[in-house]
């Protein structure tokens, strides 16, 4: 008999345990935010609008380097703005990690740009740019419209 109510008295206890378990919810990712994807998104069509510019009119004097400075200050400051931005949020490793590259491959497409001599990038330069920032910006705006989804979920 004492055995009995043990072991009932363990079944209860498990039961109470795994149903408590059950009910919190564990996240090992940060919440999406929609500033981030705006941003994110304004970067992309900035990024976008450049090149499809470089594309169409690869002679152009206004897509030299020097007169395209205002162009990287602003995608920098975008950058920067919303990497510091997600690393103030928890469990936001992952963005800041592809902020990070995002910001350093602007960096080296501005070094690339400023040191051509005539201040002008040539058109396959400019098609695997664009390819490779295309690239870049679908895989973040990609794992945000996840975290989107995974908000809509819960």
């Amino acid at each position: 008999m004492f055995n009995s109510i043990f072991t009932c008295r363990r079944f209860s206890v498990s039961i109470t345990l795994l149903i408590f378990l059950c009910s919190c919810k564990v996240t090992l990712l940060a919440p999406y935010d929609e500033i981030t994807d705006k941003t994110i998104t304004e970067m992309q069509e900035m990024t976008s609008t450049f090149f499809v510019a470089l594309e169409s009119e690869p002679e152009n004097t206004n897509l030299k380097y020097d007169n395209q400075k205002q162009f990287y200050q602003q995608l920098k400051v975008k950058a920067a703005t919303v990497r510091i931005r997600n690393a103030a949020i928890d469990k936001n490793k992952i963005m800041v990690s592809m902020i990070n590259e995002l910001e350093a491959n602007i960096g080296r497409l501005q070094q690339l740009h400023k040191g051509k001599p005539n201040g002008m990038l040539i058109p396959e330069e400019v098609k695997l740019l664009k390819e490779t920032f295309e690239t870049q910006y679908g895989a973040i705006i990609y794992f945000l419209m996840a975290l989107k989804q995974r908000a809509k979920a819960f």
